[in-house]
């Protein structure tokens, strides 16, 4: 269980600039370039502390699943299309810990051990060496508080260490502009868009298709990778 996870054009190249020195054009590319650096030790900072972790799913983890779930988590989500109901969200946990190509995990925050959402690896290719990454925050007030963007590091960082992959892909809604960019400052380069990929409510969604590579994650995240 797990969002499909946003829609913007947006790029993360600056300007470039003839000029070394003062103008504007120049102050305005030297303070975006800081501000990237400063989101980037950020994002490095959350792996070296950690507020949540990710833990294997288990069948026993459904109930609390089901009670911490709000309607407008999954709304954007086929799954949740008929009702989900005890059995029904047992039954997905026993089968995506089942499958060779699925891996999901709870994510459990730290300070009171609370399950406030889930996250996976999906349609892990062994052959290429690549897999689909998905997360679900549960409630309303865990969301803007930058959880997802630490279950997405520690996921990826999962995924290149331990799973040895070479690529980690995901999808998102053409429209969702904020999670785009957020995205692309994380390191993730867009692929392409995919076409009516995705059916909600009886009408088809456009997504963009993004990856980060091993490389990209070394590269920006090098002194947090595991051995």
């Amino acid at each position: 269980m797990e969002t499909t996870v946003g829609s913007s054009n947006a790029s993360h190249s600056f300007p470039r600039v003839s000029h070394t020195g003062g103008g504007l054009e120049g102050k305005i590319t030297m303070f975006l370039r800081d501000k990237e650096k400063e989101k980037h030790m950020n994002f490095r900072s959350m792996l070296a502390n950690p507020r949540i972790q990710l833990s294997p799913a288990q069948e026993s983890d459904a109930e609390r699943i089901l009670a911490a779930l709000e309607p407008s988590s999954t709304q954007n989500l086929s799954f949740f299309s008929r009702e989900v109901d005890l059995e029904r969200q047992r039954a997905y946990i026993r089968k995506q810990c089942s499958s060779d190509e699925n891996c999901l995990w709870v994510v459990e925050r730290l300070s009171d051990g609370e399950i406030i959402g889930t996250a996976g690896l999906h349609e892990i290719d062994r052959n290429n060496h690549n897999a689909r990454i998905g997360l679900l925050i549960f409630r309303q007030e865990d969301r803007g508080q930058g959880y997802g963007t630490e279950v997405i590091l520690q996921a990826l960082q999962l995924a290149f260490g331990a799973f040895a992959l070479h690529k980690v892909y995901l999808k998102v809604f053409t429209e969702n502009v904020r999670s785009t960019t957020h995205y692309i400052t994380m390191g993730f380069a867009m692929e392409g868009i995919l076409r009516d990929e995705y059916s909600l409510a009886g009408t088809f969604k456009d997504m963009f298709r993004m990856a980060m590579l091993r490389n990209d994650w070394m590269q920006r995240y090098w002194y947090h990778h595991p051995k």
